[in-house]
């Protein structure tokens, strides 16, 4: 049914795969915030938005998506990678 080439540039949508995702979205974005000059922190971010960490490329894939444990869940569902970047930029600017 899903195979590492159907899901390159996937995570599968459950709590276990996801909740990494955004913990290192949100840090890049902590990271460029605090690494910014004062008055510079919302262009600082704007910025990161362009360089996500590697894991937001379009043609990742991890061997956990396909674990057996998550492939046997009811209505299993992948979402891309890097739109779950670009839903944690658009939170993290709006705060």
């Amino acid at each position: 049914m899903f195979s590492a080439e159907s899901v390159r540039g996937l995570v599968a949508d459950v709590p276990s795969r996801v909740e990494p995702l955004i913990r290192e979205a949100l840090d890049h974005f902590w990271k460029a915030r605090c690494n910014a000059s004062e008055g510079t922190r919302e262009s600082a971010i704007t910025a990161a938005v362009a360089t996500p960490p590697a894991r937001f490329a379009f043609d990742v894939f991890e061997e956990a998506d396909l674990n057996p444990d998550v492939l046997s869940l009811p209505n299993l569902r992948f979402i891309s990678r890097r739109l779950l970047f670009d839903l944690v930029s658009e939170l993290i600017q709006e705060v």
